[in-house]
């Protein structure tokens, strides 16, 4: 076992270190099978799929690279893998298993990781950074680094750049700019038997699909203090109150007091596969592994037990945001959550991924229901990292010291004297008191008596040195006068 993750370790250490960040993958100027030129500007400089298809078959051309296909989608495009290393498909003899019947036909293949693209759709740099390090890789041995050389010559890396061909497409030649993760099969995804009656639409004829607000005292969001155009979260354990309903960009098109909620946009690779699959959600499909491109990778896995680890570039993350095992579900007969003999090998690998990256506040995974990240590990029972590869940084706010202008800090510093100056000038009285006394040269003392200690009137608004100030004061001058020997005395 410790051979074997220090192999994981040493392999996709050498696979993630090929790229150190997205943005080094291409030259800063896209080529000319690039999309250049679109109406959304968010997808500027991503391929599509025919330029998908132009640079991986130019991987072909290297002796380290196989290139095949390994299904076709329903609407006729290649599920496109590339093979960098040394696979033997050599089948070994099959022997008789318990029935009497020939057993699946194994293979000597060396050990693998499978790398797959954007297994969301709408996540195009996933494809980019699978594609971009199987470009990495053939560079680098075609130039004869030793590594690399090493690596492919012992280890076999798997590459499907672009699981669901179809439903990226939509994102590059949908008229209106919105995100879609469907293949673009026909759905019912609010059930009532009519197929994308009620989706989103362009309300403001901008292009874009974005959210709208509605007016709404029992709402779930107020307007943000400092700009009214931004919406804020209410918590309602704090006792704060809605002013707007948010939803998608749409009308109530079939009157079911509902907006934008069957845009039968398709079924979403990302959803369909077996491991908490969400029955009758959206995008699901009709069941489990219903879709063509979903069967072709799950039997593509399944044919090739030689892949030891699965890392898919998701938004479901598990490397930043690292799964946890629960000891209370440990023992169920359906596995849930990481196995605590697992922890150890994941959290060693998921801080070897981190210090490669560099990135610091990583977003929270969303929930993958269905998701083949999580399909990998408890179903198809391999190691499973997940990583988003990109996001936008987290924007640090000013301090609030740097924030205050120097007429704002002459003003505080003009009220904190002129506070002090009247504390003084006029020194307070309060309800508490202490004890005082004196000691004479023989040794008698003066009976106690009760004097009040001081108190600012408004002490919760002054600052506190000078409350300490004003009563150091009162002390000191009560102090003399109980030293002084009474005429008595005298």
């Amino acid at each position: 076992m410790r051979y074997f993750i220090v192999w994981c370790a040493g392999l996709l250490t050498t696979v993630l270190g090929s790229v150190s960040a997205a943005g080094e993958l291409h030259d800063p100027q896209p080529e000319p099978s690039r999309i250049t030129s679109r109406s959304n500007p968010a997808i500027e400089g991503y391929s599509d799929f025919a330029a998908v298809s132009q640079r991986i078959q130019a991987l072909e051309k290297s002796p380290w690279a196989t290139v095949s296909s390994i299904g076709k989608t329903a609407q006729g495009r290649d599920l496109w893998l590339v093979t960098l290393g040394a696979e033997n498909r050599q089948p070994v003899h099959p022997q008789a298993n318990s029935l009497g019947t020939a057993s699946a036909v194994a293979y000597n293949d060396p050990p693998a990781i499978l790398v797959v693209g954007n297994v969301h759709a709408a996540h195009l740099v996933g494809c980019e950074i699978a594609l971009g390090m199987a470009e990495q890789l053939v560079a680098k041995a075609d130039a004869g680094d030793e590594k690399i050389v090493a690596m492919l010559n012992s280890q076999v890396i798997y590459f499907i750049p672009s699981p669901t061909p179809d439903a990226t497409e939509r994102n590059f030649t949908s008229t209106v700019s919105r995100e879609l993760t469907g293949n673009g099969r026909a759905t019912d995804d609010d059930r009532d038997f009519a197929f994308g009656e009620d989706g989103p639409q362009d309300l403001n004829g901008d292009g874009l699909i974005t959210l709208m607000r509605i007016h709404d005292d029992l709402g779930t969001h107020r307007t943000h203090p400092d700009d009214p155009r931004l919406m804020v979260a209410i918590d309602r354990s704090k006792n704060e109150r809605g002013q707007f309903r948010v939803m998608v960009e749409a009308k109530d098109v079939d009157g079911d007091g509902k907006f934008g909620e069957d845009a039968g946009d398709g079924v979403d690779f990302n959803r369909n596969h077996t491991f908490r699959y969400s029955y009758f959600g959206k995008s699901a499909g009709i069941h489990q592994v219903s879709e063509a491109e979903t069967r072709a990778v799950v039997d593509f896995a399944f044919d090739h037990p030689n892949i030891n680890l699965v890392l898919t570039l998701s938004p479901e993350d598990n490397l930043f945001n690292v799964w946890r095992p629960n000891a209370q579900t440990e023992r169920e007969r359906i596995k849930t959550a990481l196995l605590s003999a697992d922890a150890t090998q994941v959290n060693f690998l998921a801080e070897k991924f981190r210090k490669l990256h560099g990135g610091k506040d990583a977003p929270a995974s969303p929930s993958g229901e269905g998701s083949f990240s999580e399909w990998a590990y408890f179903h198809y029972g391999r190691w499973s990292f997940a990583s988003r590869g990109w996001w936008i940084p987290k924007i640090e706010k000013p301090k609030k010291e740097d924030a205050t202008t120097p007429t704002e800090e002459k003003k505080e510093s003009d009220k904190d004297k002129t506070t002090e100056t009247a504390d003084l000038a006029n020194p307070p009285r309060g309800p508490r008191w202490q004890t005082v006394g004196w000691q004479d040269p023989q040794g008698r003392r003066r009976p106690a008596r009760r004097a009040p200690l001081p108190r600012l009137r408004d002490q919760g608004d002054q600052p506190r040195h000078a409350v300490r100030r004003v009563r150091a004061a009162a002390t000191r001058r009560r102090r003399t006068a109980a030293q002084r020997p009474s005429e008595s005395a005298r």
